[in-house]
C-alpha cells in the first residue's frame, strides 16, 4: 500500500476521516507513510493527529507512522505551536 497522502487542509473535520484510513492501514502491519507534502494549512486536530500517529506504538513496537515530505505550512504550525521535536520536524536535514 502506497503512503497515505494528507490533504491540504487538515482541519478536524479531515483528520476524524483521516484517522479512520489510519487505524485501517495501521492495522495491516507496519509503519504508515504519511505524505505531509500537499498541507498548505493544519489546526490543532490535525496536529493532534499527526502526534497520536507518529508516537502510537504497533504491536512490534515500532511507530505506527511516519511523516514524509512535511510541507512548509505544516513546520510552521509545528513550529508555532512547539511541536517541532514532537513530530520529528527539527532534524537538520529537514531545516
Amino acid at each position: 500500500m502506497g503512503p497515505l497522502v494528507l490533504p491540504p487542509v487538515l482541519d478536524r473535520f479531515a483528520a476524524g476521516m483521516i484517522a479512520a484510513d489510519l487505524q485501517h492501514r495501521a492495522g495491516r502491519g507496519g509503519p504508515v507513510v504519511l505524505d505531509a507534502s500537499g498541507i498548505e494549512r493544519i489546526g490543532m486536530a490535525g496536529l493532534q493527529l499527526l502526534l497520536c500517529a507518529l508516537h502510537a506504538p504497533l504491536v512490534d513496537g515500532s511507530a505506527a507512522a511516519r511523516l514524509d515530505r512535511p510541507s512548509a505550512a505544516l513546520c510552521e504550525a509545528a513550529r508555532l505551536a512547539g511541536l517541532t521535536t514532537h513530530l520529528g520536524l527539527d532534524t537538520e536535514e529537514r531545516r
